[in-house]
């Protein structure tokens, strides 16, 4: 992505790939955090996406999330020993994940990433295997962008300047400073809010003469990221 844009996307493919293609320029590809996907897939989408679309990768919980997480019920790999995935852990299984993000990556041109670590994560030793991970992998001209779940924000923040991490701001909850940006917004408990007019337009003065990313991952991120899109246009 040029660092002269801001986009506005969903979490997810919320409407058939086609009519998406034709209303947005980005997508937050949530397929490669659950599993590793097919790549004649992702070729697919590929070409049937317009040239300036965009891709952002989340990554796979493979790497991020400990296998007693529910979301591994979707998980494709067979995982024998439960101690070598996740929460960074510097293990051949890890870096092998991190390997196939890459190669989606080419597949579908991208450069961005986002890493998202669970509410458990917040030990010492989890800090410590994330720090190793990012000294380990070739960074390349790759952007980085990471969400946490647990409260420790200032640790989090540590961890950011640490590994040259983006850190994912949360309307309404926490927003932080800086001309990129990469905002997510999840509609609050249940993924149900729908964002009124009057949130949207705070939004806006959130984003003014920012760039980055803006992905709506709410039950209603078809209908609440169209009308921002609306709002942005004026």
């Amino acid at each position: 992505m040029g660092r002269d844009l801001l986009k506005v996307g969903c979490s997810g493919f919320c409407i058939s790939k086609k009519d998406y293609f034709s209303r947005y320029k980005v997508v937050e590809v949530q397929l490669t955090f659950y599993k590793v996907p097919s790549f004649n897939l992702l070729k697919k989408w590929k070409e049937e996406a317009p040239d300036d679309f965009e891709f952002v990768i989340k990554v796979s919980q493979g790497i991020t999330h400990p296998p007693s997480s529910p979301t591994y019920r979707k998980f494709n790999m067979e995982v024998k020993d439960p101690e070598r995935y996740g929460l960074f852990r510097n293990t051949e299984e890890v870096f092998n994940l991190w390997r196939l993000q890459t190669e989606i990556a080419d597949i579908l041109n991208t450069r961005s990433f986002l890493f998202q670590t669970p509410a458990r994560f917040g030990k010492e030793e989890d800090f410590e295997n994330m720090i190793n991970f990012f000294k380990s992998i070739e960074r390349k001209e790759y952007l980085f962008f990471y969400e946490w779940r647990h409260k420790d924000h200032e640790k989090a923040l540590e961890i950011c300047e640490i590994c040259n991490l983006i850190p994912v701001s949360l309307p309404f909850d926490r927003v932080f400073p800086g001309e990129f940006i990469y905002m997510r917004l999840h509609g609050g408990k249940g993924y149900r809010h729908r964002y009124t007019d009057e949130e949207l337009l705070r939004l806006k003065d959130m984003v003014k003469n920012k760039k980055g990313y803006v992905f709506f991952n709410n039950i209603f991120s078809k209908e609440d990221s169209l009308r921002f899109i609306q709002i942005l246009n004026g």
